[in-house]
């Protein structure tokens, strides 16, 4: 029994590629002109009962998240843009990076960011 690396629980026996979809996902420009990658997804059927998964797309974790338009370099670009300057002035920067996103997808990630953990408040000794 042989497992698919990036499709843990799929089995190579009973797996069938289903198709394959071509996905543009937008990366950090390039000189100064945007650059879209251009991926093919292979999505794989299992007809078995003992398949945890039915149907699974394989997954590039060092490239984006799944089902996701931009790379994780782009993302953090975006995010680190919106913490700095807000929504506007951030969408303003970016065009002239040439990263050309709309404010409110900006904003966006900064919400969907992870928050640091809040440390409790120190005890001051009061005299």
């Amino acid at each position: 029994m042989t497992i698919l690396p990036d499709l843990p629980d799929l089995l190579i026996e009973h797996v069938s590629v289903t198709n394959e979809v071509t996905v543009i996902v937008r990366d950090l420009p390039a000189s100064g002109r945007p650059l879209h990658l251009i991926v093919h997804v292979r999505r794989f059927f299992c007809p078995q009962s003992t398949c945890i998964r039915k149907i699974k797309a394989s997954r590039f974790p060092s490239l984006t998240l799944p089902r996701a338009k931009f790379t994780l370099r782009l993302q953090e670009a975006l995010r680190d843009l919106g913490f700095a300057l807000g929504g506007e002035a951030g969408a303003r920067l970016g065009r002239r990076l040439s990263i050309q996103r709309s404010p409110d997808t900006l904003l966006r990630l900064v919400k969907q960011a992870e928050r640091p953990a809040a440390s409790p408040p120190r005890a001051r000794l009061v005299a």
